[in-house]
């Protein structure tokens, strides 16, 4: 039953951070409804914060069952991508943040190699690191 709702947690969470109308809103903000008020007087929705914390614990749990079915190596796979996706495009400090999120996704693709959302963060990742002179950290 944890299981069950720690899948839900993890996959409300990814399609949370990968919704189509953030991309094209400005930071923090979605795109407001339309309405027939005046633009001065609508007011910008926030996005959700969701906690880092809480998405590295769903990791951390379904990392424990990796291997055990298909359906647990699925929740790992999601709630991995998810934790990655908040390490890559959440705040924080690059250096902190761009190595965790890069061994994450070699988690992933080490299990499913072809996992698009892993392999286009970590594409990200080490664009990042070559545009600006660097090499990528080597991982485990």
């Amino acid at each position: 039953m944890m299981v069950r709702s720690l899948l839900l947690l993890t996959i409300v969470c990814f399609a949370s951070l990968s919704c189509d109308k953030w991309e094209k809103a400005e930071p923090g903000q979605v795109d407001a409804p339309r309405s027939t008020s005046p633009p001065s007087a609508q007011q910008p929705t926030e996005r959700p914060q969701f906690e880092l914390e809480t998405l590295e614990q769903a990791y951390n749990a379904s990392k424990q069952n990796v291997g055990k079915s298909t359906n647990e190596t699925a929740a790992f796979i999601t709630s991995a991508v998810a934790y990655a996706d908040a390490l890559n495009f959440g705040p924080g400090e690059p250096r902190e943040k761009y190595p965790k999120a890069l061994a994450v996704y070699d988690e992933v693709l080490a299990i499913d190699s072809e996992n698009e959302a892993a392999k286009r963060g970590r594409t990200l990742i080490i664009e990042v690191y070559e545009s600006m002179g660097m090499t990528p950290p080597k991982m485990r």
